[in-house]
């Protein structure tokens, strides 16, 4: 008595066809998917390994995984639970970390380069708090704007276009006014060396916090 098959595999080798029927096999055995959502999964690689087979492919090696490893492996998307998102706090702190690392040696790298001059060769402390305060909330708010990009398109760009600039300004304006306002005596001078240990301090401490709470950039796609 012939087989029946509950997807297509007309053109199918016997060797494949028999890998679809063993993964379907187990992800019913299984029962983490749903009955329609296996019936898809497994139309799906009908079609694949199809396409796969002209070129001489099999479907074990087009998937690169025994059957009940590849079912495994579905079965594991659904049961395994997502990572929880970082909060836009998280966000702003490992933003302003980011920028602030980043002055903290671009600043020092400059004083090393251009040891003549007595303008570099120190930083105030005030322009690096507020490079990670005012840092920080235009790095969150960038990401948020990213979200409109992938979100309204055109017009989205536009938002995130026009929010930059008005960041950037701000960023200067507030760093300008804040350093020119506070007593000379609060304004702690950071030399080079100081500055560089820092940097890198401040860096480590961003890519610890982004592992531990699992911040990923959002992206526009």
């Amino acid at each position: 008595m012939e087989q029946t098959y509950g997807f297509n595999h007309e053109g199918l080798t016997k060797k494949n066809r028999q890998y679809i029927v063993d993964v379907e096999r187990h992800l019913r055995t299984a029962a983490v998917l749903p009955a329609d959502q296996i019936k898809t999964l497994v139309d799906e690689m009908a079609t694949e390994v199809q396409t796969a087979q002209k070129q001489n492919v099999t479907a074990r090696q087009h998937y690169g995984k025994t059957p009940q490893q590849f079912a495994a492996e579905q079965n594991e998307v659904i049961t395994k639970p997502k990572p929880k998102e970082a909060s836009w706090w998280l966000r702003g702190v490992d933003g302003g970390l980011l920028v602030m690392g980043i002055m903290l040696l671009a600043v020092a790298a400059t004083a090393f380069i251009g040891k003549s001059n007595e303008s570099v060769t120190s930083i105030p402390i005030s322009l690096i708090l507020m490079s990670f305060v005012i840092g920080g909330a235009g790095m969150a708010g960038m990401q948020y704007y990213t979200l409109k990009i992938r979100d309204q398109g055109k017009k989205g760009l536009l938002k995130y276009a026009l929010y930059a600039v008005v960041f950037v300004i701000v960023w200067m304006l507030l760093a300008f006014v804040f350093t020119a306002i506070l007593p000379v005596n609060w304004n702690i001078v950071l030399q080079p060396p100081m500055a560089i240990i820092l940097g890198v301090l401040v860096l480590v401490l961003k890519w610890y916090l982004k592992r531990k709470y699992n911040i990923t950039p959002i992206t526009r796609f």
